[in-house]
C-alpha cells in the first residue's frame, strides 16, 4: 500500500529543482522543446512555428528554476508541486507554441515531479471530460483554477 504524504510537509521529500548552471538550463530548455516537438508529432497536432519558441520557453524555464531577485526556487516554492504548477501556468499563459502549449506542460510538469521518485495517482480518461490532468488544465487556462489550487491536486495524489 502507497502512503499518501498530502499530510506531510513535501519540502523536505520533494524539494523544487534548481538549474544553477548554463549547461542544465539550457539542457532542459531543449527538453521542454524536445517535449512539445513529440506531443505534436504523436497527437496529430500542429508543428506551427512563431519563430521566438526558444526565446519564451527560455524565460519560462528562467523564471521557474533560476534565482531571481536573489531569490531560488526553494525561497519561492514550498515544494516540487508549487513548482510544477508554477511552470504549468506559465507556459500555458505565455503560449510559445503555435499548437500543444497545455499537453507540453502538463509532460514537463509531470516529470518534474517523477524526477523527484513521486508518483502520481491520476485518473487517466480517454475521454477529455473525466480525465482530470485534461480537466486541471484547461481550468488553468480558464482562470478558474489557480497555480496553487493545481499544486493542491498534484500534492493531494501523490505518493513515495
Amino acid at each position: 500500500m502507497l502512503d499518501n504524504y498530502a499530510d506531510r510537509s513535501w519540502k523536505k521529500q520533494a524539494p523544487p529543482l534548481e538549474l544553477d548552471n548554463e549547461p542544465d538550463f539550457l539542457a532542459f530548455v531543449q527538453t521542454v522543446l524536445d517535449a512539445h516537438m513529440a506531443e505534436v508529432t504523436g497527437s496529430g497536432g500542429y508543428s506551427i512555428e512563431k519563430g521566438d519558441e526558444e526565446a519564451r520557453v527560455q524565460s519560462v524555464v528562467a523564471a521557474t528554476f533560476l534565482t531571481s531577485f536573489g531569490l531560488s526556487p526553494a525561497d519561492r516554492y514550498s515544494d516540487i508541486f508549487d513548482q510544477a504548477a508554477s511552470f504549468a501556468y506559465y507556459l500555458v499563459r505565455d503560449h510559445p507554441f503555435g499548437d500543444g502549449n497545455k499537453r507540453t506542460a502538463i509532460r514537463i510538469a509531470l516529470a518534474m515531479i517523477a524526477l523527484r521518485n513521486v508518483t502520481l495517482e491520476i485518473g487517466d480518461s480517454p475521454n477529455p471530460w473525466q480525465n482530470e490532468l485534461y480537466r486541471w488544465i484547461e481550468s488553468l487556462v480558464a482562470g478558474s483554477l489557480t497555480q496553487e489550487g493545481l499544486a493542491a491536486h498534484l500534492r493531494e495524489r501523490a505518493h513515495l
